[in-house]
């Protein structure tokens, strides 16, 4: 998503929207690593909402310049968490699943406040909208099985040891594979992030409006 500079409103929507989304998604995985046995993060100061604690500094810059971002990396001692392997996977799968529970908070309050009879338009709805957008594109982003995303993480920890292991060995390239795909990205005439991506956006899109249209009828009835 990339910021429109000759709307200045819209632009700090944007900005915000992201620095919120990041801002959850890390604090989750924190949390998550310090429930399952890993203070590390906690101790560090990252399970907080506290956007301070988790801009990185380029990650910021890319924001401003080019609409993308990303937070400062939690750092999690695996050797310290429970259940291994599956417990690593629950911390990597924790940051998405808060982005996509962001999005059926704000959804929720947008119908909570309609059943009601507020009148949420302008400025408000399109923040809500933004943040909405920008938490399940984050999902489906973080959800590729590309290291070093958290999708990765997860994958590692559902599949069988040996092939884990193996696996394991491409987290050292994940910065230079995630690097030659934007860049890629410049050169193709097509997105290759966006490719992968539609499908799961799609569907999460469609669990959003499910659970919007349940919500509503529970509402309502």
């Amino acid at each position: 998503m990339l910021l429109n500079f000759r709307d200045p409103v819209e632009t700090l929507i944007i900005m915000a929207a992201f620095v919120v989304a990041i801002s959850v998604h890390e604090a989750s995985h924190a949390a998550t690593a310090n429930w399952l046995g890993d203070p590390t993060a906690r101790l560090m100061g990252r399970m907080t909402l506290n956007p301070l604690r988790h801009l990185d500094v380029l990650g910021t810059i890319f924001l401003v310049v080019v609409g993308f971002g990303w937070g400062k990396p939690v750092l999690v001692d695996e050797r310290r968490l429970r259940h291994g392997r599956q417990g690593a996977a629950l911390v990597s799968a924790a940051g998405p699943l808060a982005n996509l529970a962001t999005a059926l908070l704000v959804v929720s309050m947008l119908v909570i406040a309609a059943v009601l009879g507020a009148d949420v338009r302008g400025t408000w709805r399109e923040a809500a909208g933004i943040l909405i957008l920008i938490s399940v594109v984050l999902t489906a982003f973080n959800f590729l099985p590309i290291p070093p995303l958290d999708g990765f993480g997860a994958l590692l920890g559902v599949l069988p040891g040996e092939l884990a292991e193996q696996l394991e060995r491409l987290r050292q390239y994940g910065p230079g594979i995630l690097l030659a795909i934007f860049a890629l990205n410049w050169i193709l005439p097509i997105n290759l992030f966006w490719t992968v991506m539609s499908p799961l956006v799609e569907i999460i899109q469609q669990i959003i409006e499910l659970w919007e249209q349940g919500l509503r009828a529970v509402l309502l009835s």
